[in-house]
């Protein structure tokens, strides 16, 4: 292989390698949930959320807001990422684009290109 087709054979690793990055990193995050207005009220009337524990009354004697005071966490949520499940989905991903960069480097360009192939069809099936 010329140097321009290694260049390009490792650019296109590279590419595959974070598209599939990418795929692994949505399915490892949850999605953010907030709920509206009127879908508290129905879960109030519905009797579905708690009274947070540490809900205090302020120094003026007035009680907290609907936020702090009713325990919404089962309901809605902040966008959370699970860098363990990641970590473990990307690992195999990260040692295939090694190994065949490494053949691009090292070995024949036939062997290369069959390497190039198969870590596509892999990086698909994600």
């Amino acid at each position: 292989m010329t140097k321009d087709e290694k260049t390009y054979a490792i650019k296109r690793i590279d590419d595959l390698k974070n598209t599939a990055l990418a795929k692994i990193k949505d399915q490892c995050t949850r999605p953010a949930i907030e709920i509206d207005g009127e879908t508290r009220l129905a879960l109030l009337r519905a009797g579905k959320v708690k009274i947070r524990t540490d809900a205090r009354v302020s120094d003026y004697g007035k009680l907290p807001r609907t936020d702090d005071l009713f325990d919404w966490s089962a309901h809605e949520w902040k966008r959370e990422f699970n860098a363990v499940k990641y970590d473990k989905r990307a690992e195999p991903i990260c040692a295939a684009a090694q190994k065949v960069s490494d053949e691009i480097m090292l070995g024949d360009g036939a062997e290369a290109l069959r390497l190039i192939q198969e870590f596509s069809k892999t990086c698909e099936n994600i």
